[in-house]
């Protein structure tokens, strides 16, 4: 559905599509459901390189900003042709209207 993104959502990917990134905190209230909808991912900073026994891994930081993925990107432009369709339909109909109502008053004077 296209509808399933909010005007708040809207312009944080807009502002990753235009500018690469957008700073996000990850308590942010659409965070997790941007991202697990994988149309953010966040910007890593460095990698923990403090090895221990207990975990041989190096674990990635995060910074405060993310990045629009593909499906992002996909999701930004599907819904802005979308709204832009429908203005351009009313917008034509609303002329459309006006027109038709002032050819049948011009015909009743």
């Amino acid at each position: 559905m296209v509808l399933a993104l909010n005007i708040s959502m809207f312009l944080k990917l807009r502002t990753c599509v235009r500018e690469g990134s957008v700073k996000m905190p990850s308590d942010y209230k659409h965070f997790e459901y941007m991202l697990s909808k994988n149309w953010i991912v966040p910007t890593i900073v460095y990698y923990n390189t403090d090895l221990n026994e207990d975990a041989p891994l190096m674990t990635p930081k995060y910074s405060n900003y993310v990045e629009a993925t593909r499906a992002g990107e996909e999701k930004y432009y599907s819904v802005k042709d979308f709204w832009i369709k429908w203005i351009l339909i009313f917008i034509f109909s609303f002329f459309g209207t006006c027109a038709v109502i002032t050819g049948i008053l011009i015909k009743l004077l």
